[in-house]
Order: C-alpha cells, then structure tokens, then sequence
C-alpha cells in the first residue's frame, strides 16, 4: 500500500481537481448571468448538467430538465468542435488528459453558446 501511495502525482491530482471546480463554478456563474435554470451535481469528475431550476437527486426530478435547451446548447457546442455527450441524461466527465488548455476551450465555446 505505501507503494501505491508514493507514486500517486499529488500535484496532477491537484490540478484535476481545479479543472473540475473551475468548470462548475464557470458553468453556473454563466448560467445565472444568461438568466439560464441550472444544476450541475459533480460527483468526482462525473458532472451532469440539468437544465433545470429545481434540485436533481432522481430519476424524476432528472425530467423536471429542459431537455430542448440542453439539445440547443448540445447544438451550439457541437458546432464549435466541442463533443458532448448527446442526451440530457448522460454525464460529462473530465480527466486527467484534459489539459488547461481544453478547459479554457470548453469554457470560451460555451460562453459563446
């Protein structure tokens, strides 16, 4: 076990971490400027976005999402060479083969969205 400990990569892990924070804390603060309803539960480096007003912790409160709007921003990120998962009720995930700069790039593409 002490072995497996030595060779995690603390600060790699550190900087997955601020991807992932700095991801959701983008997407909500531009959700709320655009007047845009949304939830994003992280779990890990799983987040699901729900464009929706109201907490999402089931399968029905999942429903209470505009699934159109989600469609529309799908669309829009699409067309600029951003691939996200294509349902409303899929998770989007970050890894550690995302870089600053694939972030930086999410995040301009959906400011533009």
């Amino acid at each position: 076990m002490d072995r497996e400990q030595d060779s995690i990569d603390y600060e790699a892990l550190a900087e997955f971490r601020y991807h992932i924070r700095r991801f959701i804390r983008f997407s909500e603060r531009a959700a709320r400027e655009a007047g845009v309803a949304l939830q994003v539960n992280a779990f890990g480096s799983l987040l699901p976005p729900f464009f929706t007003s109201e907490p999402v912790y089931d399968y029905r409160s999942a429903l209470s999402a505009d699934t159109g709007a989600y469609a529309r921003f799908f669309n829009g990120m699409l067309g600029r060479g951003i691939y996200l998962p294509p349902s409303q009720f899929e998770a989007w995930f970050i890894s550690g083969a995302h870089t600053r700069r694939h972030i930086d790039r999410t995040i301009e593409a959906a400011h533009a969205v």
